[in-house]
């Protein structure tokens, strides 16, 4: 009973996700929604029928497929892959398809990611871990928000985005304050080496180029969740 309400949630969770990355990144380039109203738009889609399908009948249909496939086999082996795992990766998927398309990551996504990071890996463990764990998203916020203006004050222009600050927020919920300095230290030497590379074989401009950190912070966060939890790859998958 278990893995089937673990599978119901995944599959509403990706339900969410594939109209988060579909239809919201449009509407907030065409409209500038606020974070509230993102969240309604996206609980109100969620819901309706005839918006999944619309979208499922478009050509854009390989995220959905993607995550189908995933939840399909997440049921078959629900053992061997803890329901935070599956959780956050369904929905970081969703972001990082959002961040490589639009260059946009839609506070709807960021926000859900966040609160299954905080449900799975603080609330579980009681009420002192989570008012711990808050009080160390506030000084997350303001070292991040006080990295961010010093950054721009010597650069003299947005060297990072609103959104991937939030993302990093979303990122301290899922996980202790011992794993945040990997993380920007991975996704960073991620960057490096993308923006370096995408130079020497596409000669882009590193001053216009826009590279999508988000999609570097995310894969950074599932590594370290995946070595926190103590994830193995099974024997029979080699």
């Amino acid at each position: 009973m278990k893995s089937l309400y673990a599978f119901l949630y995944c599959a509403y969770l990706a339900h969410m996700s594939c109209l988060g990355a579909y239809g919201l990144p449009e509407h907030i380039l065409k409209r500038h929604l606020a974070a509230w109203r993102q969240l309604y738009f996206l609980m109100v889609l969620s819901f309706s029928r005839a918006a999944f399908f619309k979208m499922m009948s478009q050509k854009r249909w390989a995220l959905s497929w993607f995550m189908t496939m995933a939840l399909v086999w997440i049921f078959i082996f629900s053992k061997l892959l803890p329901l935070a795992l599956v959780a956050l990766g369904i929905v970081s998927v969703a972001l990082a398809y959002c961040d490589g398309r639009y260059l946009l990551l839609p506070d709807s996504l960021v926000f859900l990611l966040g609160c299954n990071g905080l449900w799975f890996s603080r609330v579980s463990q009681g009420y002192e871990a989570l008012i711990s764990a808050l009080w160390q998203l506030g000084v997350l916020a303001i070292v991040l928000c006080g990295l961010w203006r010093l950054i721009d004050c010597l650069s003299q222009k947005q060297m990072i985005a609103c959104g991937d600050l939030k993302l990093m927020l979303a990122i301290g919920a899922a996980l202790p304050a011992m794993f945040w300095p990997a993380v920007l230290f991975f996704a960073s030497l991620q960057g490096l080496l993308y923006g370096y590379g995408m130079k020497l074989w596409v000669q882009v401009d590193l001053e216009t180029f826009k590279i999508p950190f988000g999609i570097m912070l995310l894969s950074s966060m599932m590594g370290l969740v995946c070595v926190r939890m103590g994830f193995n790859i099974p024997v029979w998958m080699y």
